[in-house]
C-alpha cells in the first residue's frame, strides 16, 4: 500500500561566510540514521585557496554546500528535480522517507509507501507506516474463504453456512442440485425449491434435486410414443393410469381381418400375419389381398388385362395371369408369325418386325427435277376414303384417303421427317404443280372450275386423294395442287416475320381461279394456325 506525506527529521547545516568573500562553513549536522549525497563540484581556487568556485551547473542542490557561491547553502529551487523522487531530499533538503514494516519513496515531492508482506496500512497514514500486521486481500472486502479479507480480527464474517446457497455448509459450496432451477439452503444443506424446465421431482426428495428428465404437461394423457407423457415414472402401456386410444385402427381387410393394435416400443402396431401380410404393396401375385387394402393382387400392375406376344399383326392376343410361383404374370396368348406380310403405310407392323410404317411400298411420288413429291396430299397411316384417321406417327402419300388437315407448320414438319422427308418449298410446290409445261393451272393455262375441287367444283368439301385424277393432275403427275386442301410450305415469310410461314394452293372452298393457280398468292399465316383447309404434302430430298 502507496500513502504519500510530507513528514520532516531535522537536518541542521552551520555555514558562515567569510567577511571577505564566498567561503563555505561545511560544519553541518546530520540525522544520524542519515547519509548525505555527494557534494557538489566545488574546487579550489588556485590564488585563493579561501575562495568560493561555483559548480560547473552554478545549480544548488541538495548535499551541504554553496553550489552556487551566494553565500546560502541548500538554498534550492522549489522544482528541482531532487526534490521530486529523492527519498533523501524529498520536497525539501534532508527530507527522508522512513516507515515501519514498508519500503519508502519519494513521488512528486511527496512520501509514500508500499507495505511489506504480511501488513497493511488501515490509517491511511504514512507517518505511521503499515501497523497492521495483516495483509488486506480481495480488495478488503470480505469473502467466503476462510481468510480475514479486510483485517478486522474476523474471518468470513456475514456469511451464514446453514442459510446461503452460495455458501452452504462450507464456503465456496454452491448449491447445484441436478436439473434444478433454484435452492436453498437449510442447516447447511442443499435443497432444491424449484426445478429448471424439461425435470421433476419425481422421488419428492429436495435433496437431490429434480432428478427425473420429463418434460410436464398440465393435463397430459400418456399417449404411445416412447415417452413418459404425464411425468409419473410409467412409460406407454406401463402406465398404471391408463393410455389414450390409438387415433388409427389396424387393416381390416383381406389377411388383416381381426387384428387389433397394440403399443410396442414408442409405436402403435398391428400384428398382421406373417405367413401372408405384405406392408404397402402385394409381394405375391396368389389370389389373395395381402396388403389388406381390400384389392387383390393389385401391384400386379395388368393381371387380367389384354396381352400379346411377337409384334405388329402377327403378334397373338391373350390376358395377364398369375404364374404358378406368385413372383409374377405370364401372357397367355399365342404367337402367329405366318400371317406376316409387307410393310405399307396404314400404322400398322405389316411384316412384324417391330417397327410400324418402316420401308413401306406403297408410297406414292412424282419426280420432279432433281426432287421428288408426294403424288398427293400427306394422309395420316390409318386415314380411309370416310375418315382423316387419328394416328399423328408419318404422313402417307396415298390414294383414296382422306387427307391430313387441321394442322400446324410444325406438327407437319415432324410427320415429314419422321420418314426422312420435309416439308417442300414454295418454288418446289409452284414447280411441281405447273408441270414441264409451266402452266397457270395444274390442268393448263386457263381457269377450269370443273377440273378441281375449288368452290366451283360444287363439292363443298374435301375430298378422298385422287378423286379428281382424270382432271386435276399436274404434267409430273402431282394431284389435288389446286382446291381441296390449301398446303404449308418451308419457306419463310421474311427475316422480320418470325414465327410466319406461306402456305399455297387454295382449298375446296376458294372460287377466286387467282387462289387456285400454281402461281397463286403464297398466303402468310402463323405456324401455330391450324383450319379445316389446310394440309401439307412432303418433298425428297
Amino acid at each position: 500500500m502507496r500513502r504519500p506525506a510530507r513528514w520532516l527529521l531535522t537536518l541542521t547545516f552551520a555555514a558562515a561566510a567569510a567577511a571577505s568573500g564566498c567561503t563555505e562553513d561545511h560544519s553541518t549536522t546530520f540525522n544520524p540514521d542519515a547519509t548525505r549525497p555527494p557534494a557538489g563540484d566545488v574546487g579550489v581556487d588556485a590564488e585563493d585557496p579561501n575562495a568560493c568556485v561555483p559548480t560547473a551547473a552554478a545549480l544548488e542542490v541538495c548535499n551541504g554546500l554553496d553550489d552556487d557561491c551566494d553565500g546560502e547553502v541548500d538554498n534550492v529551487a522549489d522544482d528541482l528535480a531532487q526534490l521530486q523522487g529523492d527519498p533523501f531530499n524529498c520536497g525539501a533538503c534532508g527530507h527522508r522517507c522512513l516507515a515501519d514494516n514498508a519500503e519508502s519513496f519519494c513521488d512528486a515531492g511527496e512520501c509514500g509507501i508500499t507495505c511489506l508482506p504480511g501488513f497493511s496500512d488501515l490509517d491511511d497514514d504514512v507517518a505511521t507506516g503499515c501497523e497492521v500486521g495483516c495483509e488486506v486481500t480481495n480488495q478488503g472486502v470480505e469473502a467466503c474463504d476462510g481468510l480475514d479479507n479486510d483485517c478486522d480480527d474476523e474471518t468470513d464474517e456475514g456469511f451464514d453456512l446453514f442459510i446461503d446457497p452460495l455458501n452452504c455448509g462450507r464456503c465456496g459450496h454452491v448449491c447445484n442440485l441436478p436439473g434444478a432451477a433454484e435452492h436453498a439452503c437449510e442447516v447447511g444443506d442443499c435443497l432444491s425449491t424449484r426445478c429448471s424446465g424439461g425435470f421433476e421431482d419425481l422421488n419428492a426428495d429436495a435433496s437431490d434435486g429434480c432428478e427425473y428428465p420429463c418434460v410436464a404437461v398440465e393435463g397430459a394423457v400418456e399417449v404411445c410414443n416412447g415417452v413418459d407423457d404425464d411425468c409419473d415414472g410409467w412409460v406407454d402401456d406401463e402406465d398404471r393410469d391408463g393410455m389414450a386410444a390409438p387415433n388409427f385402427s389396424c387393416a381390416d381387410q383381406g389377411v388383416c381381418a381381426g387384428v387389433e393394435p397394440t403399443c410396442s416400443n414408442g409405436r402403435w402396431r398391428c400384428a398382421y400375419p406373417e405367413a401372408h401380410y405384405t406392408s404397402g404393396f402385394e409381394q405375391a401375385c396368389d389370389g389373395r389381398d395381402n396388403d389388406c387394402d381390400g384389392e387383390i393382387d393389385e401391384d400386379f400392375f395388368g393381371k387380367g388385362e389384354p396381352c400379346r406376344r411377337g409384334h405388329g399383326i402377327c403378334a397373338g392376343r391373350g390376358v395377364w395371369e398369375c404364374t404358378r410361383d406368385g413372383r409374377a404374370l405370364r401372357c397367355t396368348a399365342d404367337y402367329q408369325p405366318d400371317v406376316a406380310g409387307v410393310e405399307v403405310c396404314n400404322g400398322l407392323d405389316d411384316d412384324c418386325d417391330g417397327r410400324v410404317d418402316n420401308d413401306v411400298i406403297d408410297l406414292e411420288w412424282v419426280q420432279v427435277g432433281d426432287f421428288r413429291v408426294f403424288k398427293y396430299e400427306a394422309s395420316r397411316p390409318d386415314a380411309s376414303a370416310l375418315s382423316p384417321g387419328n394416328l399423328n406417327g408419318r404422313a402417307c402419300s396415298r390414294v383414296d384417303v382422306q387427307p391430313w388437315s387441321e394442322i400446324t407448320l410444325e406438327e407437319a414438319q415432324v410427320a415429314c421427317a419422321v420418314g426422312g422427308w420435309r416439308l417442300c418449298e414454295v418454288a418446289e410446290w409452284r414447280q411441281a404443280c405447273s408441270g414441264p409445261a409451266e402452266t397457270r393451272f395444274p390442268y393448263g393455262n386457263n381457269y377450269n372450275g370443273d377440273s378441281c375441287n375449288g368452290a366451283d367444283f360444287g363439292e363443298g368439301d374435301v375430298l378422298p386423294t385422287g378423286e379428281v385424277d382424270g382432271t386435276c393432275l399436274s404434267g409430273f403427275g402431282a394431284g389435288d395442287m389446286s382446291g381441296n386442301l390449301k398446303e404449308w410450305t418451308a419457306t419463310a415469310a421474311g427475316v422480320e416475320e418470325v414465327g410466319v410461314h406461306f402456305i399455297v394452293g387454295g382449298a375446296y372452298d376458294n372460287r377466286i381461279p387467282g387462289s387456285l393457280a400454281c402461281d397463286g398468292l403464297a398466303i402468310p399465316r402463323q405456324d401455330d394456325f391450324r383450319f379445316g383447309n389446310l394440309g401439307f404434302r412432303c418433298c425428297w430430298p
